[in-house]
């Protein structure tokens, strides 16, 4: 199977908790519509997100193994944050995602439209979240927070070709 270069992402869950996140969350806000209807007027808020440490962090979630993501920001974030990235692991566990973040400007991430790249992990499995099935990924903030008008308007991925797999 193969999902093609732009691809838009079936789940985006913006997550802002105060304890732990569970093994399956269910707090937290979709903008799964907003960030796919490949309008510019609908938009997922980023405001203030702040790091993993503080629950906060943004869930997205691919049909196949994602190997990027683009990320179209019409209000851009200002303030010094670095973004990381995990993917689900056949262990039932976060593992850490290796990104280069082309969206940084001045040490701050998501300051531009542009996109985050990794090599596809041999090692991730579909898990279910959200009320879906699928490819999920956790980005959060290792430092700073972003400002307070950050918003993105559509999020897509890429991939490359897969086998296609039963991910029930």
């Amino acid at each position: 199977i193969y999902p093609g270069q732009v691809n838009p992402v079936k789940k985006l869950v913006v997550y802002k908790g105060s304890a732990a996140i569970p093994t399956i969350p269910v707090l937290g806000q979709d903008y799964s519509d907003e960030v796919s209807d490949g309008l510019s007027t609908t938009v997922a808020v980023l405001d203030s997100l702040s790091t993993l440490a503080a629950f906060n962090c943004i869930f997205i979630m691919t049909d196949v193994q994602a190997k990027q993501l683009t990320w179209t920001i019409p209000n851009v974030n200002g303030t010094a944050a670095v973004m990381q990235g995990k993917y689900w692991k056949t262990d039932s566990t976060w593992a850490a995602l290796t990104i280069t973040d082309n969206t940084i400007i001045s040490a701050a991430t998501l300051a531009q439209s542009g996109s985050m790249t990794w090599t596809a992990p041999t090692d991730e499995m579909p898990r279910y979240m959200f009320g879906a099935v699928g490819y999920w990924y956790q980005f959060s903030l290792a430092s700073g927070a972003l400002g307070a008008t950050v918003r993105t308007s559509e999020v897509t991925y890429e991939a490359d070709w897969k086998n296609i797999v039963n991910t029930w």
